[in-house]
């Protein structure tokens, strides 16, 4: 990854919610990398399992822009945080109606009559008494076993992200659901970067594949059947190593509804083709896909989703611009490790955030601040206590204003008249 990524952005440090276990994760609806780590650190590639925890999310963001699956997913859980997120602005509206009222007077009044009548001191008296009722509305909606933010400003945000998460991991005909396609290909392709990085490109082929099976099985060993489970069915259904085939059977079947029941039916196509022509054999049947009821409508790729209209968000209009600038064949970025390193900046990645701070290309300060504060929101990022810690912080600020004010204004204290004559009778 390039260090172009952190130029000319920092948006501070963000609230570490991950887990010590949990490296790094991507949020597909809104672009945003989550890395559990510090810029400095990762940039100077002191860590090996943080990089391959990037390189593991960063697949998941090619899945996103290079298949229909990964797209149409991640439009579906940005339509539910911003639904979710709109119905919380008219639920403020609702519950502060004179407050922000008042806060658009005084933001549309000519700036003649703002220093005259002092209507910054006002803007502050308004702020405060919105944060005050906005901490109140908080406590008063808080979900006693979900300390964070997003549950109580948002209700049922949760139980609708749950239900597409749910969907995910359902068994389709076959037995594999779609998520163990989409994991199982991340493992599968990580394995393949870390082995050509560290061994030489000529292990990905090697002995037909079981060098390569040998290295995914060996990143696979320590993870659960979320991971592991695709591998093992596609194993099930050869005598011979399968890792050849996987990447490029796996791109092709999220190009369905449902890729856990395409998956297997594409693998037998393909084994059909000698080891070392997988990747090509992938490709000539992606421009014939076959028809397979159990697997749901053929979406296509993630640009054929673009192109159609069927995606109402723009979070992923540069990496989806850049692939076709590049002139890139989707089956290829998903299944040859060795042009992982390659890719061109823009298709990797829209917005990365650190701890420490928050990098972007090609995006507007503005802009990332909004896709990280969503991101935020969708993953549980920031909690309650926190924010009812800056809500206090920020009354107190405005509290000892008040108090400073007062006290300029009160009156001189007279002189004292000790050790003067009293005045004669």
């Amino acid at each position: 990854m390039s260090a172009a990524i952190l130029d000319g952005l920092s948006l501070g440090p963000q609230p570490r919610f991950l887990p010590p276990d949990i490296l790094a994760q991507y949020e597909a609806a809104f672009g945003v990398l989550v890395v559990n780590g510090d810029s400095d650190a990762f940039m100077a590639g002191s860590a090996r399992e943080l990089i391959e925890a990037v390189n593991h999310e960063t697949y998941h963001h090619l899945q996103t822009i290079c298949t229909g699956f990964g797209l149409t997913r991640a439009e579906a859980i940005r339509a539910t945080v911003i639904e979710r997120v709109n119905k919380a602005g008219w639920q403020d509206i609702r519950d502060n109606p004179g407050w922000l009222a008042a806060q658009a007077v005084l933001s549309w009044a000519p700036g003649f009559v703002r220093r005259r009548f002092d209507f910054a001191r006002l803007e502050r008296l308004v702020q405060a008494m919105l944060t005050h009722n906005r901490r109140l509305a908080v406590a008063g909606r808080a979900a006693a076993d979900d300390p964070s933010l997003a549950a109580a400003v948002l209700p049922g945000l949760f139980a609708a992200l749950d239900g597409i998460r749910a969907d995910l991991w359902a068994p389709r005909a076959g037995g594999l659901a779609d998520g163990h396609v989409v994991e199982g290909a991340a493992v599968a392709f990580t394995a393949a970067v870390t082995a050509a990085a560290l061994e030489g490109p000529e292990v990905l082929l090697a002995e037909d594949g079981a060098v390569l099976q040998a290295h995914i099985a060996a990143a696979l060993d320590p993870l659960g059947e979320d991971y592991t489970a695709l591998l093992a069915a596609a194993q099930a259904r050869s005598v011979v190593p399968v890792a050849p085939w996987l990447l490029p059977a796996a791109a092709l079947a999220m190009r369905y509804a449902h890729p856990g029941a395409a998956m297997l039916p594409l693998l037998d196509r393909l084994r059909a083709a000698p080891a070392a022509d997988a990747l090509a054999a992938a490709q000539a049947l992606a421009g014939a896909l076959p028809a397979l009821p159990d697997a749901g409508r053929c979406l296509g790729t993630a640009r054929e989703v673009w192109m159609r209209g069927e995606t109402a968000a723009q979070v992923h209009d540069q990496p989806l611009a850049a692939l076709e600038e590049a002139g890139l064949d989707e089956v290829a970025v998903l299944s040859d490790p060795l042009a992982f390193g390659t890719l061109p900046g823009p298709l990797l990645t829209s917005v990365i955030r650190f701890n420490d701070r928050v990098g972007a290309i090609g995006l507007e300060a503005g802009e990332a601040a909004a896709r990280v504060a969503c991101a935020n929101l969708a993953l549980r990022a920031q909690t309650r206590r926190r924010f009812e810690r800056e809500s206090d912080q920020a009354m107190a600020r405005w509290a000892q204003g008040v108090l400073h004010r007062l006290v300029a204004m009160a009156p001189e204290t007279a002189p004292s008249n000790a050790g003067q004559s009293p005045p004669a009778p």
